[in-house]
């Protein structure tokens, strides 16, 4: 089972949140493609961490007239937000995306 083992910060990438508004689930599935996540690995979100106020606009952009299961699943399968992230970055710790594949299988 391989893992990716540096932590790196890079940006966050370019998406157009009002394409996906009511969509959460998508615009989470595009999100983590566009940072290397294959659809098949396990994907761990909490190793995926962004500014607090940047996770803020995006999940009420998403939810925009919606109810509150747009931003059930930004809260269980989105980012983790922290202050500490500078805003338009992402930091990825290990273990963000871990890959099932085994040789001979």
């Amino acid at each position: 089972m391989a893992v990716m083992e540096k932590e790196r910060t890079i940006d966050v990438p370019q998406i157009e949140v009002e394409g996906y508004v009511g969509e959460t689930a998508a615009f989470l599935s595009q999100f983590y493609r566009l940072l290397g996540w294959n659809g098949h690995d396990e994907l761990n979100p909490r190793c995926v961490v962004v500014n607090d106020r940047w996770w803020v606009e995006v999940a009420e952009r998403l939810a925009l007239g919606k109810d509150a299961e747009d931003k059930w699943i930004m809260m269980n399968y989105g980012p983790s937000g922290r202050s500490e992230i500078p805003y338009g970055k992402v930091r990825l710790l290990p273990g963000y995306v871990t890959s099932n594949y085994q040789k001979g299988e």
